[in-house]
């Protein structure tokens, strides 16, 4: 009787997946049970080394997934893993050094714990310098952004939520302001981009910023987008009031109802996310009215005010002529 072998299986690892390669001995400190020093490839010829990369799957979270390779020749893995560092280094979108902040109190009061347990160990892996601090204090990140020295870093990163995001790109762009010596007051001056990218790692009450930059709220994923250097554009509005900036937004404006029960909320953090709830009954019960006026900028061509949008109106008629190729035209005519 013959015994059985497992058939092999071969698949392939895009090297844009990879989040780290390092020699079988190396440590990596949060990720061993026994605590010793990182043994230097000079003095020992290892045979073999681990390949850290990251796989998409289900729901658009990725996971990070290790690999060990082995070799009976040391210079042959030597030569292997200085090449994929090369090739990693070679990635220049992909942060080295960032500066990270974490809202120790915000959702449910665990943005301290996901920096040890999630974030950290994945940015030793990566290799990348952190620069972490836990704010004290509302504003406590916009006045750190506004005098810190920025020169070195290749990102800003918060733990937290909404709130946490809003205060690192208003710092960041007053921080701009500063520097272009622009007068925020005026409204018809076109604000500066943050001169560094902002990354995002939820642990807040609605996380509404991460989940649409992320596709999801789920940790991990969002370290792993940041660690690669994933970017995308996200649209930031200014409001001002008698020629003064009040602030800088990317998610929600809101006025009347709503802003009453964000305002309300912020005396229940305490009570994490279900202080929405409480403030939202409390404003219901008070059944309170508000008054306001919108003014629309429209377009020149079709002043609101002299066409009613009604089914097949002329406007959207005229409209969807506009818009019909040529030889669709000439094909109906």
């Amino acid at each position: 009787m013959q015994a059985r072998t497992p058939a092999l299986s071969r698949w392939t690892l895009p090297l844009t997946d990879v989040l780290a390669v390092r020699y079988g001995d190396d440590w990596i400190p949060g990720l061993s049970v026994k605590e010793k020093q990182p043994t230097s490839p000079t003095t020992v010829c290892p045979t073999n080394f681990i390949l850290h990369y990251a796989v998409c799957g289900s729901k658009n979270k990725w996971r990070h997934h290790s690999v060990t390779m082995s070799h009976t020749d040391p210079r042959q893995i030597a030569s292997w893993v200085k090449t994929i560092r090369n090739y990693l280094l070679g990635l220049t979108y992909r942060p080295r050094k960032v500066m990270l902040f974490i809202n120790p109190i915000g959702g449910k009061k665990k943005g301290v714990k996901i920096w040890e347990k999630d974030v950290q160990p994945l940015m030793t892996i990566a290799g990348i310098e952190t620069k972490m601090m836990v704010t004290e204090r509302a504003g406590h990140i916009r006045d750190i952004l506004l005098t810190a020295d920025l020169s070195d870093l290749h990102a800003v990163v918060c733990i937290g939520g909404d709130g946490t995001f809003a205060e690192v790109f208003n710092g960041l762009i007053l921080r701009a302001i500063k520097d272009q010596q622009i007068d925020p007051n005026d409204p018809d001056v076109r604000l500066p981009s943050p001169v560094l990218p902002v990354g995002v790692i939820p642990s807040g009450s609605t996380d509404t910023v991460a989940y649409s930059l992320h596709g999801t709220t789920d940790v991990q994923t969002a370290a792993i987008h940041i660690i690669f250097g994933d970017s995308i554009g996200l649209d930031i509005s200014s409001i001002h009031s008698n020629r003064t900036l009040l602030r800088l937004y990317a998610s929600v404006l809101s006025y009347g109802y709503l802003g009453d029960v964000i305002r309300d909320s912020e005396k229940f953090r305490w009570m994490g996310p279900h202080r929405y709830d409480w403030s939202g009954f409390k404003k219901i019960i008070a059944n309170k009215g508000y008054e306001g006026e919108i003014e629309l900028l429209s377009d020149p061509c079709h002043p609101a005010s002299s066409t009613r949008c009604m089914k097949n109106c002329s406007r959207c008629l005229q409209h969807m002529h506009n818009s019909i190729p040529d030889e669709e035209i000439a094909s109906t005519c």
